[in-house]
């Protein structure tokens, strides 16, 4: 394939440029995410990329997971501690985690600074396949 036909073939998809502060904003118990790519809120294909911001103390309660994809979050500012199918993670800023697909979850701000991170799914539709434990929402981990 030469240049000219890759050309042709992109000339309708453009880069995009998202901003957190303009990005559609899903207000949670005590964490916010902000949507910057995916299929439901603009023309990605095949991933999801989410900000999300996690107040001191908090956890993503109930525990949940993605049946049909992997989760991988890199901690941008702060410190959490994930809790993953009965096991505990310490992670820091500047580190990722890794879900598989089907591993019930949460994550605690265990910080003295709201947790930073971004979430990437390999999915455009991060919502199908995901399914809450309500049973599962004890945050002393």
């Amino acid at each position: 394939m030469n240049s000219n036909n890759i050309k042709e073939n992109n000339s309708q998809r453009l880069p995009q440029v998202e901003s957190r502060n303009t990005a559609e904003l899903l207000e949670l118990p005590g964490r916010v995410a902000r949507i910057l790519f995916s299929g439901q809120t603009n023309n990605s294909n095949d991933l999801t990329i989410i900000d999300v911001e996690i107040d001191v103390g908090a956890c993503t309660t109930p525990a949940h997971m993605h049946e049909n994809m992997e989760e991988v979050m890199y901690i941008l500012k702060g410190s959490a501690k994930l809790w993953g199918d009965g096991k505990t993670y310490a992670v820091n800023a500047g580190e990722a985690i890794l879900v598989p697909e089907g591993c019930k979850h949460m994550v605690k701000n265990v910080g003295d600074t709201p947790l930073l991170m971004l979430t990437f799914y390999g999915d455009k539709n991060f919502r199908e396949g995901f399914v809450e434990f309500p049973e599962i929402n004890n945050t002393d981990f």
